[in-house]
């Protein structure tokens, strides 16, 4: 299951974080040392807790690290031609203590006859349809690992990824997340030459820049690139019943510890045509209207997320200024479509490539410019004007037809 995350890396790069850096005061490093950080440490092999769906796999004696045992978890709706390759390579670690949960999301297919070759090697487990959280959570309610990923049910997790990961856990106190890079593979598996995302960001503690921007225009790994510490999971899940399952995690993890960013590719990444996001990222009204409602519904969750920690937050100023420009400009689309003008301040629609490092000054300044003319234009020609702006710059597809 792709979650719709997959639009954000398209168009952002590492080289915001410094600049962003340069906008933190010392009020912001201030509260940030304040908060107490989630403890992750490397579980002794001896106090593994029990579980009867390990997978010692390809063990490789070259791994000198017990990291504790890891849980992958593959939620999986009506994708037969797809999750045995799933199931084969979480079995396939060279990382020795592995479980694997296969939970299946109401599929109609015949997704239950290839899950169930691999039985009693992983454990099954069967809901009724509900979507990829509410079959993650099932999966990390059922799971024991110290450390866990979510597969999806598509992707190919490449032999050393859990090595790499444990490793990352164990390189210091507070890892609360580990990305790496996916390499991008068609339908039937053969490379397309590239890898997601471009950049990721360097490896740090981003909470200052979350305590003053919000949502984080950070490039991401997707789902099936990350691994989690179990205690950061306990500690945010449920998840909100609906949204962008990876975007919860991804902005929540700056607010518990430290963010790990790999080197190397850790998993292969399908593209086929039928991933979820496809639908989600069409420069049609009511996809786009979708998407603010869902951008705005993580907000709150970060928010209240936030409030609970005792962090100050700035819930207005971060719902109109969205993750990036791009966020606003979908915004304004929306508004225009639908009758409603364009509600929201031109000092913020026009200044929205400014402030947070996404781009160069002078890409900044034409961006503005642009944003400039789309505000003063008929309402016709300034949505056509600005979709074309979505689509160069990444992750937002022609409509339909």
């Amino acid at each position: 299951m792709k979650g719709p995350s997959d639009r954000r890396n398209l168009s952002r790069h590492s080289a915001l974080t410094q600049p962003m850096l340069e906008g933190v005061g010392s009020r912001d490093l201030d509260l940030a040392a304040q908060v107490t950080q989630v403890r992750v440490p490397c579980i002794p092999k001896a106090t593994l807790r029990p579980s009867p769906f390990f997978s010692l796999g390809a063990a490789n004696e070259e791994t000198t690290h017990d990291a504790g045992l890891v849980s992958i978890i593959i939620a999986n709706f009506n994708y037969e031609q797809y999750v045995g390759q799933a199931i084969e390579s979480a079995l396939s670690q060279t990382y020795p203590w592995v479980e694997v949960i296969v939970v299946d999301d109401g599929s109609t297919d015949h997704s239950l006859d290839e899950i169930r070759r691999f039985l009693p090697d992983v454990k099954l487990v069967q809901v009724e349809h509900q979507g990829q959280i509410a079959a993650s959570t099932e999966g990390f309610r059922q799971s024991h690992g110290d450390f866990v990923i979510f597969l999806d049910a598509d992707d190919i997790l490449l032999p050393g990824a859990v090595d790499a990961f444990c490793k990352a856990f164990c390189s210091r106190e507070n890892v609360v997340k580990v990305q790496g890079y996916m390499a991008v593979i068609d339908r039937e598996g053969y490379s397309k030459g590239h890898r997601i995302p471009d950049v990721l960001p360097a490896s740090g503690d981003y909470l200052a820049l979350a305590l003053r921007h919000g949502l984080l225009p950070l490039s991401i790994a997707y789902t099936s690139g990350n691994a989690w510490s179990r205690s950061f999971l306990e500690e945010v899940f449920p998840l909100p019943s609906s949204g962008w399952f990876d975007d919860y995690l991804h902005d929540l993890a700056p607010l518990y510890g430290w963010i790990e960013s790999l080197s190397e590719t850790v998993v292969q990444y399908r593209v086929h045509g039928k991933n979820y996001w496809y639908g989600s990222r069409a420069l049609t009204r009511s996809a786009m209207r979708a998407h603010v409602e869902t951008v705005n519904r993580g907000l709150d969750f970060l928010v209240e997320h936030m409030r609970k920690r005792g962090m100050p937050t700035r819930a207005l100023q971060w719902r109109e200024r969205k993750r990036s420009w791009g966020g606003v400009v979908v915004e304004f689309i929306v508004n225009r479509s639908i009758g409603r003008g364009r509600c929201i301040p031109w000092s913020v629609f026009i200044l929205a490539p400014f402030g947070r490092g996404q781009e160069i000054f002078l890409k900044k300044l034409l961006l503005s410019s642009l944003l400039a003319i789309i505000w003063i234009m008929p309402t016709t020609p300034s949505m056509a004007l600005a979709k074309l702006l979505l689509k160069k710059k990444g992750g937002w597809l022609p409509c339909p037809g």
